[in-house]
C-alpha cells in the first residue's frame, strides 16, 4: 500500500477541492449507500441539524454542496449527519516538552484515510489539520492556540448525531480555549461513541467522551486510547488492544523520549490490512502554532508562520514500519 500525503494551503475550497471531491466521490458514494439510501437521513434532516447544532458551519456546507454540483446525495454526504459506521484505533497523550504538546497516532486502513494536511481559513480563523471526509478533521490546531484530535470511543452505540470529524472542524473554527471547547462539546452528541482530546496554549486539557445515546462527559486524563473511563465493549477492546496501549502510555507519561514510543509497538501498529496500522503520528504545539507529522523515517514540520506546500509518499506493509520516500 502506498499513499501520498499532501500539504496544501487553501483559504477557501475551490477548483482544487472540486478535483479532490470528483476523484473520491465514487468510493465515498459506495460507502455511504452500503446500507441503502433509506438508512440515511433526508436532506431536510441534515439541513435542520446544522441549524440546531453547527450553525456557524452551515454557510460552508452550502458552499461545498454547490462546489460538488448541488445534488441531493452529494449534499447529504457532505453534511456528515448520521453517516454509516466507521471504527478506528488511536493513541493520544498530552505532555510537556518545553510547552504543552498533543501527540497522537492514527491507526486505520491507509487506503481509507484522508491524505491532505490543509492550512485553511474558511471562517476567518486559520486551521492546520488532517482533512477527512472532504472537509472534516481527524486532528488539527487553530491559530488561537487550540489543538484537538479524535479517537474511537469503544462502545457499539450508534444513533443520531454529526460525524466527529465535522464536530472537530466546528470546534477549531469557533473556539479559542479549552474552556470554550468544553462548553461546546457538552452541548453536542456524535453519531458514534467517540473521544475528543483538547489542549490549549496554556496547557489546559481534557477528553470529552461523546456518544449518541447519553450526554457528553468530561474526563480529566492525559492519556486517551479507544475506550471511555472503563472498558464497555470487551470485543472491541481486545481487537484494538486499547487497554495495553493505555497502560503503556500511562506508565511512561513523564519519562524522557515518550514521543519516540509512538513509533514503536505497542503504540505503533502494523496490521494495515486489518485496519489497525499506524498511518501517521501528529504532534501539535499550540503555544507555538507548530504541527509535525511523522513516520518512522521521516517528518514534516509546519506552522502558521511558515507553511510550505509539499508532498510525501509513504509505503505501508503488514508487519513493517511505514517507509517514506
Amino acid at each position: 500500500m502506498r499513499k501520498t500525503f499532501r500539504f496544501l494551503a487553501e483559504d477557501r475550497p475551490g477548483e482544487a477541492w472540486r478535483a479532490r471531491f470528483a476523484a473520491r466521490w465514487p468510493a465515498t458514494k459506495t460507502w455511504y449507500l452500503k446500507e441503502g439510501l433509506d438508512a440515511r437521513p433526508s436532506l431536510a434532516d441534515c439541513d435542520a441539524a446544522f441549524d440546531r447544532d453547527l450553525p456557524a458551519l452551515k454557510p460552508m456546507w452550502q458552499h461545498l454542496c454547490a462546489q460538488a454540483g448541488g445534488g441531493d446525495l452529494e449534499s447529504r454526504v457532505l453534511s456528515h449527519w448520521s453517516p454509516p459506521n466507521v471504527f478506528a484505533g488511536c493513541s493520544v497523550a498530552v505532555i510537556d516538552d518545553g510547552g504543552p504538546v498533543l501527540v497522537r497516532n492514527y491507526d486505520f486502513d491507509p487506503n481509507s484515510t484522508g491524505s491532505e494536511i490543509v492550512r485553511s481559513a474558511w471562517n476567518g480563523r486559520a486551521v492546520i489539520g488532517l482533512n477527512e471526509g472532504f472537509w472534516g478533521l481527524l486532528d488539527g490546531m487553530n491559530d488561537a492556540g487550540l489543538a484537538a484530535c479524535l479517537t474511537f470511543g469503544g462502545r457499539p452505540a450508534c444513533g443520531q448525531g454529526f460525524s466527529v470529524i465535522l464536530v472537530l472542524r466546528y470546534l477549531l473554527e469557533t473556539c479559542a480555549t479549552a474552556g470554550e471547547a468544553r462548553e461546546l462539546l457538552l452541548s453536542l452528541r456524535t453519531y458514534l461513541s467517540q473521544n475528543i482530546v483538547v489542549l490549549d496554549a496554556g496547557g489546559a486539557h481534557f477528553t470529552a467522551i461523546m456518544a449518541p445515546d447519553r450526554p457528553t462527559r468530561i474526563w480529566d486524563t492525559r492519556v486517551t486510547t479507544n475506550h471511555p473511563e472503563t472498558v464497555e465493549w470487551p470485543e472491541s477492546a481486545a481487537w484494538t488492544r486499547t487497554v495495553e496501549r493505555f497502560d503503556h502510555l500511562s506508565a511512561r507519561l513523564d519519562a524522557p523520549g515518550l514521543v519516540q514510543e509512538f513509533l514503536r509497538p505497542p503504540l505503533y501498529g502494523m496490521d494495515y490490512s486489518g485496519g489497525m496500522g499506524t498511518v501517521y503520528t501528529a504532534l501539535y504545539r499550540p503555544d507555538r502554532g507548530e504541527a509535525t507529522f511523522r513516520w518512522p523515517d521521516h517528518e514534516v514540520r509546519q506552522s502558521f508562520a511558515d507553511f510550505t506546500e509539499a508532498s510525501v509518499a509513504v509505503a505501508f506493509a503488514d508487519g513493517r514500519p511505514a517507509v517514506a520516500a
